[in-house]
């Protein structure tokens, strides 16, 4: 599943949903295995914390942290885990430390 948009961003030093999207569960659609995000953040100071969430089942799908970029880069999530077989509401979510904001501008789940 492959998801983009123009920009997302959140200053946020708490996780702010992004996005939300309809994972329709492992037995219709299969497990993925990686998570990727294209994403930077405002000055070089800043770090970010970005993550895939399932609302439903409140777990952490995948999670990068400490993410420093201030040009646009392909980040992977990590270790992609806890996917539900049955339907879920999953969101992309964000943080950022009070120095600056983080820009979201694509999501691909495979």
């Amino acid at each position: 599943m492959m998801f983009s948009w123009e920009v997302l961003q959140t200053g946020a030093s708490t996780y702010t949903v992004l996005a939300r999207f309809i994972f329709e569960g492992s037995t219709q659609v299969g497990t993925p295995t990686e998570a990727n995000v294209i994403y930077s953040v405002q000055t070089p100071v800043s770090q970010a914390d970005i993550r895939i969430f399932d609302s439903t089942n409140s777990l952490t799908i995948a999670e990068a942290t400490n993410l420093s970029s201030t040009t646009e880069v392909i980040q992977s999530l990590g270790a992609v885990s806890n996917i539900p077989a049955g339907q879920a509401l999953f969101e992309l979510q964000a943080l950022e430390d009070a120095a600056g904001f983080v820009r979201l501008f694509a999501l691909d789940l495979l």
